[in-house]
């Protein structure tokens, strides 16, 4: 028996009896590759399993030079085992003796999967003076059957310099422009070739009319407003100016439009204002912007329609001009908009540089929720111009000053402005002043006194665990208090008996009016396009929809309440504070 025999011999005997087995054998068998020969590794990259032949392949590499660069050769073109082939044009690359014709042959091959790994393989030779030969043949792979294989061409045609690419990008987009991971490497490759391929796609009617192609479409015109030549985006408006005249394949008209906008305004500029501006009076274009922006005004108002159907007008809308759409958009700061849609709303309406809207925003901030107050806020405090309008809501109270991070007052109160540096000192430099100043003065002994665990765990069953869970006790309401130990007992102590000071935006305790005239208080626990979820103590929470809302009000003030020291003493309150940091 050849097993037992292999079993008996010394290992110096091994690989020769080895190389004398049937290969029927030789599959089952584990040789010591490392004492093969170069020919006999070469054969290996075909073997049916993966340690086999990428230990072979290791072994080629770590020998280099010239070794079995032939036999390798012969593989390419002849192996029966495509896995076979694709390790031999592996091991020739790391060797760096992979030729121009060993590619041209991997190029040719029947299996996708090598074909694919070519043309990357093929990307270092591509603008050399010898690849014209591999650019022709890549270039005519845009069409080649399989996905994978033009999914990395269309990959490899962003980093070839030559004039056909856009061609070749365009097959790949029309062939699969529904393909959303087809769609990013298409994008990826079209920084030059973007303005040229819109507009072969939006002048061809069967493409532009199918919503499929709304994705492609819309990023491709982003690429175009943001190189923001107005050669290229003369030719776009005319067709678009007829399709959506037609009423022909709006969906793609307006998702092309929105991208355009999108691309000049990180650039500075608007569409509408380039529309006016740039082109004759004669030519309507500027009336295509002001139908879609009508069209769209009425989806943005309509409750029936989905917050996926009004966010996209909302984008739409936005391309008009601020003293044009300004009471639409503000109008949607109600509580009966989704949450979604009023963030995206205050962020759009934060992209427009005109001097009242920080006044305006904050002028409703207690009616917002805290993610609609947070887009607010940094509306604001990324604007210079909009920083006084802040410090006076700040000021007034309307703003509570936590509602800014410690680090965004700390870079404030460090403005290269003085006016803006000496006003945010003044509004946050004492951090200990407050009604509660002399309550945490007179509370700070407990700090000094040695508490108990055991009894200050009774004192927090009593007086905490309405709104806090510990383990299996309590309820689950404010902040968790499981990375308490880490706090210090003076940080501890202000959290407890001065709650207003820092909160977090999620446990600031809001009013509802409903429309029967009732008004319901807690935290917002969750919002959905239909309706509001109020959490209050004991986890005792309240759907409200959003149709029965009058109005929403934040009270500025946390779901815990002050004056904690009228039912806790100087010694209670240590014990307390021993218990919390021993969690």
């Amino acid at each position: 028996d050849l097993k037992e025999l292999l079993d008996l011999e010394s290992g110096r005997d091994r690989g020769r009896i080895y190389r004398l087995a049937p290969p029927e054998f030789q599959r089952r068998a584990t040789p010591k590759l490392g004492e093969a020969s170069s020919e006999e590794l070469v054969r290996m990259l075909s073997h049916p399993n993966a340690w086999h032949r990428e230990t072979a392949q290791r072994l080629l590499w770590e020998r280099g030079g010239e070794t079995g660069v032939v036999g390798l050769r012969e593989v390419v073109r002849s192996g029966e085992e495509p896995l076979g082939r694709l390790h031999a044009l592996w091991t020739l690359s790391i060797l760096k003796k992979l030729a121009v014709e060993d590619l041209l042959v991997g190029l040719q091959d029947p299996v996708g999967g090598v074909r694919e790994n070519c043309v990357r393989m093929a990307e270092p030779l591509l603008n050399n003076a010898g690849g014209l030969e591999l650019r022709n043949r890549i270039l005519e792979m845009a069409e080649d059957e399989d996905v994978r294989v033009r999914f990395q061409v269309a990959f490899t045609l962003g980093g070839i310099d030559d004039p056909r690419c856009s061609g070749a990008l365009e097959k790949i987009a029309r062939r699969d422009a529904a393909d959303p991971m087809m769609t990013t490497a298409v994008l990826s490759s079209s920084a030059e070739a973007a303005p040229a391929l819109l507009k072969k796609l939006v002048t061809d009617e069967e493409f532009v009319t199918d919503e499929k192609h709304v994705p492609l479409l819309q990023q491709l015109a982003v690429v175009v407003g943001v190189r923001n030549q107005i050669e290229e985006l003369a030719p776009l408006l005319s067709p678009l100016d007829y399709l959506e005249s037609q009423e022909q394949g709006l969906p793609c008209v307006e998702g092309i439009v929105s991208g355009l906008n999108e691309g000049l305004r990180r650039s500075g500029k608007t569409l509408w204002g380039v529309s006016e501006e740039t082109f004759q009076p004669t030519v309507p274009r500027p009336e295509l912007l002001k139908r879609i922006v009508e069209r769209n005004r009425g989806i943005l108002s309509d409750l029936g329609k989905s917050p996926a159907e009004r966010l996209r007008s909302l984008k739409l809308v936005g391309t008009a001009p601020y003293e044009v759409v300004s009471e639409d958009l503000f109008g949607l700061l109600t509580p009966r908009t989704p949450q979604e849609l009023q963030v995206a709303t205050v962020q759009l309406i934060a992209g427009y540089g005109t001097p009242e809207i920080a006044e305006r925003l904050l002028k409703g901030w207690r009616g917002y929720s805290p993610p609609v107050q947070f887009v607010a806020a940094e509306a604001c405090v990324n604007n210079t111009a909009r920083l006084p309008a802040l410090f006076d809501a700040i000021e007034a109270g309307t703003v509570p000053a936590t509602q800014l991070s410690p680090l965004r007052r700390t870079l404030l109160m460090k403005h290269g402005d003085e006016k803006i540096r000496a006003r945010a000192t003044a509004l946050f430099g004492d951090a200990t002043a407050g009604p509660r100043k002399e309550v945490l003065e007179t509370y700070l002994g407990a700090l000094k006194e040695t508490g108990d665990a055991v009894r200050g765990k009774k004192v927090f069953e009593k007086q905490c665990q309405v709104c806090h869970k510990i383990g299996n006790e309590g309820y689950d309401v404010g902040p968790s208090l499981v990375t308490i130990k880490h706090r210090r007992p003076d940080e501890i102590l202000t959290a407890i008996l001065d709650p207003n000071r820092e909160i977090g935006p999620n446990y600031v305790q809001y009013a509802i009016l409903l429309s029967d005239g009732r008004t319901v208080t807690g935290m917002i626990a969750e919002e959905t396009a239909t309706s509001v979820t109020l959490k209050q103590q004991e986890n005792k929470q309240e759907v409200i929809l959003r149709s029965n809302i009058e109005e929403i009000s934040n009270s500025g003030v946390s779901l815990m309440p002050e004056g904690l020291e009228k039912n806790v003493s100087t010694e209670e309150m240590s014990d307390l504070l021993v218990f919390l940091r021993s969690l």
